[in-house]
C-alpha cells in the first residue's frame, strides 16, 4: 500500500537540548535558513532519518522520513496492508522519541510526503516488456523518462508528484546485500508507485479527495490508496496487466499476431526458459545452439512487447 513516508509533528516554543541531541549523533544543517538539526543513520540503514527545525518564533518541527516496509519487515518487497500500518507508526514514534526526547504522536502527524505504491503478479517474461510498451504512453504535463529498460518515470513539470513503473527484481537483485528468499520474492513484480514528493502535493491530494487534513488518519489507508491507483490506472491502463494471463490466451494472441509456426516455435522456447532456466543454450544435453537461443529471445522479446501494446490499444 505504502512505501516511503514523511510525517511532521510540530511543538510550540519548546526549548531544545542540545546536549542531548548532539550525544546522540545530530548534527546541525547549513542547508537551511533556519535553525536545523538533522539525524540520519548509517548508509543502507532502515531507520527513519529526522530533521528538526526551529521558527523564528521558537517553534520546533520534527520530521520522520521512512520507508515502511523496510523499517517494518526489513526489506520493501513485501508492502505493509492496512491492518500493519498501527504497528509501523508504533516503531517510527518510538524511534523519534528515543532519538529526539519528544513525544512524537505518529497517528495524528501530517503527512509531507507518501509514495503509495501497488504490485502487479504479471510473470517474469512479461515484465519488460509491459514496461517497454508504457513507454510509449503519455500524461499531460509530465515528463516521461525511461532508465535502461527496467524502469519508466513520469514526473510532473512542477517536480511535485511522480509515478515511476519500474522491474521489482531487478532493483532487488542490484542490491547485493538482498538474500535470497526476498530475490524470491520480488520475481514477476511490475512495481508501480505514486508519490507525492511535499506537502503541497499531498494537500493538492487531500483537497482533490475532499479529505478533512492530510493527517496519517485521513491519508494513510486504503481507501485512499485506491483512489489513487484508481487514477494511475485509467491513464496508463496498467490493470489490464494484473495477471500473467493463462497460456491458452497467449497462444491465441501469438497465432494471431505471427501465424501458427512462429507462434509454435515461441511457446517453445518459452517452455524451454521455464525449464531449464534462463542462457539454457549452456546446457549442452539440451543441444541449442546460442545462436539459436538469442534468435528465439528477441523475436519472444518482439512478441511480448507486441502483445502488451495490443493491451493498452
Amino acid at each position: 500500500m505504502i512505501d516511503t513516508i514523511a510525517i511532521k509533528n510540530h511543538y510550540p516554543a519548546l526549548p531544545l537540548d542540545e546536549r542531548f541531541l548532539m550525544g546522540r549523533g545530530w548534527k546541525v544543517s547549513s542547508r537551511s535558513n533556519l535553525l536545523t538539526w538533522v539525524r540520519n543513520g548509517q548508509k543502507g540503514s532502515n531507520l527513519p532519518r529526522l530533521t528538526l527545525t526551529v521558527t523564528p518564533n521558537a517553534t520546533v518541527h520534527l520530521r520522520a522520513e521512512v520507508s515502511l516496509p523496510k523499517l517494518m519487515f526489513g526489506n520493501n518487497v513485501r508492502l505493509p496492508d492496512e491492518s500493519e500500518l498501527s504497528s509501523g507508526l508504533a516503531q517510527i514514534a518510538d524511534y523519534v522519541r528515543q532519538e529526539s526526547g519528544f513525544a512524537f504522536d505518529a497517528a495524528t502527524a501530517r503527512v509531507s510526503r507518501v509514495d503509495f505504491t501497488k504490485d502487479f503478479q504479471v510473470g517474469e517474461e512479461r515484465v519488460i516488456p509491459i514496461i517497454t510498451a508504457l513507454s510509449r504512453k503519455t500524461i499531460s504535463r509530465h515528463d516521461r523518462t525511461a532508465y535502461n529498460d527496467d524502469s519508466l518515470y513520469f514526473r510532473s513539470r512542477g517536480k511535485t508528484k511522480e509515478i515511476c513503473i519500474y522491474s521489482k527484481s531487478h532493483e532487488v537483485i542490484a542490491d547485493k546485500s538482498n538474500l535470497q528468499d526476498v530475490i524470491e520474492m520480488s520475481r514477476g513484480l511490475l512495481r508501480v508507485e505514486c508519490s507525492f514528493l511535499n506537502a503541497k502535493a499531498v494537500n493538492a491530494l487531500a483537497e482533490r479527495l475532499k479529505l478533512p487534513n492530510r493527517s496519517v488518519g485521513s491519508l494513510i489507508n486504503q481507501s485512499v490508496a485506491d483512489a489513487v491507483f484508481a487514477e494511475v490506472e485509467a491513464k496508463l491502463q496498467i490493470a489490464s496487466f494484473g495477471d500473467g494471463g493463462d497460456s491458452e490466451t497467449t497462444l491465441l494472441n501469438l497465432i494471431a499476431l505471427y501465424g501458427s509456426r512462429r507462434a509454435m516455435r515461441l511457446v517453445g522456447f518459452a517452455v524451454f526458459k521455464q525449464t531449464f532456466g534462463q542462457y539454457f543454450f549452456k546446457n549442452n544435453s539440451i543441444g541449442i545452439s546460442k545462436d539459436a537461443y538469442y534468435r528465439d529471445a528477441a523475436d519472444w522479446r518482439k512478441a511480448s512487447v507486441s502483445m502488451a501494446l495490443e493491451l493498452l490499444e
